[in-house]
């Protein structure tokens, strides 16, 4: 933890906690438990309700005597969950915002480390952290690198993120890069956090501070969820590299690489496992790895503010 002068450098910080919530009570019920044993309460909680219509209000209710700066927001029609993260992520007013997810348990010293990191590195416009259950650790990954290198380093011939869903950000960051992109789904966010290496540096706490919910239709295995995937980091290559020909020349032809070897990777799995289904799907869709996507000016220069 910092020293008393360090953290008084920023006692000015007002943190909120935004909750992206759809129909999970019982999860929520312990994420909200989780929250109440932080060691630094924020100074909002919203919780974004995606039109679940279940017993979600009544488990917010039942936390707001013990967390009375909860608020509780349910949406009349389904959003998704970019859309119910935009509105969110738009309707508190922290300096810094965390952004959770219900059903996942959060470490009682989560917040706290959150402010730490965030004074200790004054330029970092992301904090995140490791998980309990992911079964690796990140102990390559530095505590604070330039956004530009940590692309570099980790997106950047890359199939997957090291940052996941959950983070915290500064306000400042999401009132330049909002919206979250609908295009991308329940990936949205990967592709928010490629955006902030294009601005701000990245800070990583190097500590598991999250048991995640490693469940749901997002997690099973399809070609489409792959192709995705890499559509948004070629978009990220356009965006960084837009004003460098040569470069960004370069990182698209070294990112179709290990798409290509990504879906010979993938068909092998498929015929190992005798999946015929999906084996045909990835057929079907074979030429969509062997080339490299285009995207509007308008969509490249999106984040451009």
């Amino acid at each position: 933890m910092l020293n008393s002068e360090e953290v008084s450098m920023e006692t000015s910080f007002k943190i909120s906690v935004v909750i992206t919530h759809y129909k999970r009570p019982a999860g929520l019920d312990d994420t909200l438990y989780s929250i109440s044993q932080q060691t630094l309460l924020p100074d909002d909680i919203l919780v974004c309700d995606d039109c679940s219509e279940d017993e979600t209000e009544s488990i917010v209710r039942k936390w707001q005597a013990e967390l009375p700066m909860l608020r509780y927001h349910c949406h009349s029609h389904n959003k998704g969950m970019p859309g119910n993260l935009n509105w969110g992520t738009q309707n508190v007013s922290g300096d810094i915002i965390i952004n959770l997810h219900d059903s996942d348990i959060y470490e009682p010293s989560l917040i706290e480390k959150c402010r730490d990191a965030f004074c200790k590195y004054p330029s970092a416009g992301l904090v995140f952290w490791d998980s309990h259950n992911m079964g690796t650790t990140n102990d390559h990954i530095p505590s604070f690198l330039p956004g530009r290198e940590f692309f570099e380093r980790f997106y950047l011939y890359e199939c997957k993120s090291y940052i996941w869903g959950t983070v915290a950000m500064r306000k400042e960051v999401y009132d330049r890069l909002l919206p979250f992109d609908s295009e991308f789904i329940a990936w949205a966010d990967v592709d928010m956090w490629m955006q902030v290496c294009q601005y701000y540096d990245i800070c990583h706490i190097n500590e598991p501070l999250v048991t995640l919910w490693d469940e749901g239709f997002f997690r099973a295995f399809n070609f489409e969820k792959v192709l995705r995937v890499q559509r948004m980091i070629f978009l990220n290559i356009y965006r960084f590299y837009k004003d460098e020909p040569e470069v960004l020349k370069k990182a698209l032809r070294g990112q179709l690489k290990i798409q290509r070897k990504k879906w010979v990777w993938h068909m092998g799995g498929r015929v190992k496992r005798m999946e015929l289904k999906l084996f045909c799907e990835g057929l079907k869709l074979s030429m969509r790895f062997f080339r490299i996507p285009t995207f509007s000016e308008d969509k490249i220069l999106r984040s451009a503010k």
